[in-house]
């Protein structure tokens, strides 16, 4: 399992029948907010909005865009919320002349109707770091309220099974394989349907909601080779990140094990 080692979501540029190099040339089969900062494929308002939800969002900005989305049911009930925020799809060194974000996110909540709105809000950085608040984009979406359910594990005792799993981290090596001593109870979430191909990412997409660290990681890829789950983990450091690395690994590894047919986690 390779935490915090950054994945660039691969992926194709949009194309489109306008260049849209400069502002206001909106390009015609994508939907635009008002004046074509940010769009989004025209076929997406009103079409189903699968989970996980993977959307290229084509940002014409000059300088360094970060974008906000919120989906909300129709009874104004929020079902997801995220941000780009340290999540990249390039260098920020080196930016393309053309900025596309592939935004990966896990619905870990439920609908109660089938048909929401989707709010994109993009900001744009100037090279002195100042915020520039951009037009909103919203348009609807067609939503699911059938359920699935992720399961999880977590320590019985969580400051307990916190305390030993840091002293191991502080421990000198070489080193026996961490053990800890606290039992781990299953924990089940319902959250809206997924693609089942995507278990092992919502899964672990679900130990992370449930174990928030001091900044925000994320899941940025996962694959299943026979008895063997694979997961890819980025996001940002702190003081006590490491620390935090090795209690959420642990845990992970423990969950993902709850998944039929996987007997190992790398």
């Amino acid at each position: 399992m390779r935490t915090l080692h950054r994945i660039l979501l691969a992926g194709t540029a949009l194309a489109f029948q306008a260049s849209a190099q400069g502002r206001g040339e909106l390009p015609s089969k994508f939907l635009c907010d008002e004046g074509g900062f940010i769009c989004v494929p025209a076929p997406v308002p009103g079409s189903v909005l699968r989970d996980p939800l993977r959307l290229p969002v084509y940002a014409n900005t000059s300088d360094y865009p970060e974008l906000a989305w919120t989906i909300r049911d129709a009874t104004g009930k929020l079902v997801d919320k995220g941000s780009t925020r340290e999540r990249m799809d390039w260098d920020q060194d080196n930016p393309p002349a053309q900025h596309t974000f592939h935004i990966l996110d896990f619905i870990l909540t439920v609908a109660d109707s089938d048909t929401g709105t989707m709010t994109i809000t993009p900001t744009e950085y100037n090279t002195h770091g100042e915020a520039m608040p951009l037009p909103t984009l919203n348009f609807p979406v067609r939503l699911t309220t059938a359920r699935s359910i992720v399961t999880t594990k977590e320590p019985v005792s969580a400051e307990v099974f916190k305390d030993e799993i840091y002293e191991y981290a502080d421990s000198e090596h070489p080193r026996k394989p961490f053990r800890t001593t606290v039992p781990f109870k299953r924990v089940q979430m319902e959250v809206m349907q997924f693609d089942p191909n995507a278990r092992i990412g919502m899964t672990a997409a679900a130990v992370i909601a449930r174990n928030e660290g001091q900044a925000k990681w994320y899941v940025t890829n996962w694959s299943r080779r026979g008895d063997t789950a694979h997961v890819d983990i980025d996001g940002s450091g702190w003081a006590g990140a490491y620390h935090y690395g090795a209690l959420l690994d642990y845990i992970l590894h423990q969950s993902l094990l709850t998944i039929p047919g996987i007997q190992h986690v790398r």
